[in-house]
């Protein structure tokens, strides 16, 4: 099966070393199964030294291993290259440790400039297009929905429209470059079937996910790995047919978000006096705890909590959970901007006079955008009162799709 995909960012680690080859490797052709498909972008790796021997170059990332099989005329472009080894290096001992811990460790990643697709996987290869490559260097996470089929490792019976729906669904879950990129899932449409695969499957499972059961998915994939799916496998999970659930997803097609704020650097204007990691330090701010906080016992108007996220994300809404007491300290008005270069700031959100009803309380805030960025940013320039400041929990949310 083929498939497209597109996406950016940058990944760097530093541990890469590539190993010289001291013989001649050999390797067979793609074995093209029904779980094939997709792509995504590139920038680089840290430090590297390289022997190139017909071609193929060996990248060792602790128990992992690439060999990467480059047949262009030429050479494929090292820059595209050494972020699709980084971005794969990033998500496949991931997807290795949720779906299939006896997934294979050395994988090849063969640039084969006589396959006309875009990508495709099959056994512990993936097969992909160095011209689309070239000419989409931002499709990087090509890797991540293909090394995803390498690891499903379905055994016969398994739709392929569960087995893409799957794949695409990892990559909305673990892409690294999905928003830079513009790459999305697809949102429900009444000429459309749980069937067509891909992102239309890949929502479906994220609305089941959410309306459901949250191991849904994990146990879609054991049940088909195990060669265990049969149409059955959803009336034992769910209680009802597939068919039910999508007409029910039609009906009510609504997903939240993913909460993108894990990995993200938090810088504030004024620190707890014992510094960010002590026991009321910002660094509780995003602990993904309300039974912590952060507070400072002089509350400066202007206060401003900055978010750097590890990659570009279009958020479009963020959650604020109030300290567990006090309710003079939590913050009354305040506004959101958005930043690439942590110079020039858009507003995206302003809130004025907002109250928090109960203690450790989440409240969501929603709005526009379609830009994204790398830094938010949240000036505080009111609370409710008192000389101090506190707040339990921020976080951010991407678009849902």
């Amino acid at each position: 099966m083929k498939n497209q995909f597109k996406n950016s960012e940058k990944i760097r680690l530093s541990r890469f070393v590539l190993l010289a080859l001291a013989g001649v490797l050999s390797f067979s052709s793609c074995k093209k199964s029904d779980e094939l498909s997709r792509s995504a972008d590139g920038t680089g790796i840290a430090s590297k030294s390289q022997s190139k021997l017909l071609g193929i170059i060996v990248f060792p990332f602790g128990d992992y291993t690439i060999n990467f099989k480059d047949d262009v005329p030429g050479g494929f472009s090292t820059a595209i290259r050494d972020q699709m080894v980084n971005t794969f290096f990033a998500v496949y001992p991931k997807l290795s440790n949720r779906f299939n811990t006896n997934a294979a460790k050395t994988v090849t990643i063969w640039m084969n400039p006589d396959f006309t697709g875009v990508a495709q996987a099959g056994g512990t290869q993936i097969e992909i297009n160095p011209a689309y490559m070239s000419s989409h260097p931002k499709d990087v996470d090509v890797v991540v929905h293909e090394g995803m089929h390498i690891v499903q490792a379905y055994k016969g019976g398994v739709p392929g429209w569960l087995t893409e729906g799957i794949a695409d669904y990892v990559r909305y879950k673990y892409g690294i470059y999905n928003d830079e990129n513009g790459w999305k899932m697809q949102p429900y449409r009444p000429d459309q079937s749980y069937t067509a695969g891909y992102g239309t499957t890949a929502t479906f499972l994220v609305w089941l996910e959410q309306h459901y059961s949250a191991t849904i998915v994990d146990q879609l994939n054991t049940i088909s790995r195990n060669g265990q799916y049969t149409s059955a496998t959803w009336v034992n999970i769910t209680g009802k047919t597939v068919d039910q659930l999508w007409s029910e997803y039609g009906q009510n097609p609504t997903i939240t978000g993913l909460d993108v704020t894990t990995g993200a650097v938090l810088t504030v204007s004024r620190e707890n006096g014992s510094g960010a990691g002590s026991t009321e330090g910002s660094l509780k701010l995003i602990d993904n705890s309300a039974d912590t906080k952060f507070f400072i016992d002089s509350f400066p108007s202007g206060l401003t909590l900055k978010l750097t996220l590890p990659q570009l994300k279009i958020v479009t809404s963020y959650r604020l959970t109030s300290g567990n007491d006090f309710p003079d300290r939590d913050p009354k008005s305040w506004t959101l901007h958005g930043s690439n270069d942590n110079s020039n700031w858009t507003q995206l959100d302003s809130q004025t006079n907002q109250v928090f009803t109960s203690r450790k309380q989440e409240k969501t805030y929603s709005f526009s955008n379609l830009t994204a960025y790398k830094y938010y940013r949240i000036s505080v320039s009111a609370n409710n009162g008192s000389a101090g400041f506190q707040l339990a929990e921020w976080r951010v949310i991407k678009r849902p799709l």
